[in-house]
This record gives C-alpha cells, sequence and structure tokens, in this order.
C-alpha cells in the first residue's frame, strides 16, 4: 500500500457515505487537483511548514466545499501535499470500481496499435472479470514487453524487469 492510500480511502468513504453527487463532486476537485500536480509538488517542496498556505489557495482554485478544505487542511497538516496527485489518481481508481470499472495504466516499451491495445483489454477484462480503462503510455526504458499498474500493485513482463530480477538473483 503506498502513503496515499489511506487518505484516498477515507476520503472515498466520506464522500461515498454524504451520496454520488457529493462523490462525483470530490472526483472532480481531486481532477482538477491533479492536473495541476507538478505546480503542488513544487509548492509544497518549497513551502515547507507552509502547506497549510498551499492547501488554501489549491481549495480556492478548485472552489472546494468545506469538506473538501477540511480534507486538504488535513492533509496539509501531515505535511503529505506533496502526494495529493496519488491520492486523487486512487480516489479516481476507487471511484470507477465502485462503477463496476478497473482503471489500468500500461506501459509498454514501443508503441501498441488500436487492435493490440484491444486485445489486450480485452485479456486484462477476462482476467480480473471486470471491465477494464486503460491509459497506454511508452515507456522505452523498459526494453520490451509492459509493465501494468492496477492499484497499487504493479505487474512488470518487461524486458528491464526480468534482467533486473536476473541480476539479483546472481547477487
Amino acid at each position: 500500500m503506498n502513503a496515499a492510500s489511506p487518505y484516498a480511502a477515507a476520503a472515498f468513504a466520506f464522500a461515498k457515505a454524504e451520496g454520488e453527487d457529493v462523490s462525483r463532486k470530490w472526483m472532480r476537485m481531486f481532477r482538477a487537483a491533479a492536473e495541476s500536480e507538478a505546480d503542488i509538488v513544487r509548492a509544497a517542496r518549497a513551502m515547507r511548514g507552509g502547506q497549510e498556505r498551499l492547501a488554501a489557495a489549491l481549495a480556492d482554485a478548485v472552489e472546494a466545499d468545506e469538506s473538501f478544505r477540511n480534507f486538504l487542511r488535513i492533509v496539509a497538516a501531515a505535511g503529505r501535499m506533496e502526494i495529493l496527485g496519488a491520492i486523487a489518481r486512487r480516489y479516481a481508481e476507487m471511484h470507477s470500481e465502485a462503477k463496476g470499472v478497473l482503471d489500468v495504466r500500461v506501459e509498454t516499451a514501443h508503441p501498441m496499435d488500436l487492435a493490440a491495445r484491444s486485445e489486450f483489454d480485452r485479456a486484462l477484462a477476462k482476467w480480473k472479470n471486470k471491465q477494464v480503462r486503460a491509459v497506454y503510455s511508452e515507456s522505452p526504458e523498459l526494453l520490451g514487453g509492459v509493465r501494468v499498474h492496477i492499484k497499487d500493485n504493479v505487474l512488470d513482463a518487461s524486458l528491464r524487469g526480468r534482467l533486473n530480477r536476473l541480476a539479483a538473483a546472481m547477487r
């Protein structure tokens, strides 16, 4: 479990208990925060001790309701504004899961054409027995193969991953 998961779980539990309107509103606010992730990380690192100001500014920027402002205050008080983007991504995964959709991130060493992506999506859906929504990106450092991110888990079927495991086994 990564550091963002408990925050996302608490946020999701609260929003879900408050109803679908609140859950959707929080999803919108988290998306807006995630879009500014790089800026938030830079500001959080520069504002040691001033993360509360960053949380307030972000709350104003996303037009947060009082409950979301309180959530941001809690994250800031814990000195965790740097992981807000990860919290937002995990919240989005939980939101999708509640609707029966599994969000997956797939890294490939080389571009996959649409047919290959569709086939891979079908295989993932069959394996997980859920509807899958995959986002693909290219990571040439993988050398070959794929790396699949599902929630907090990473399935590494890349050539780089295999080489790293082989090197570790030989030590």
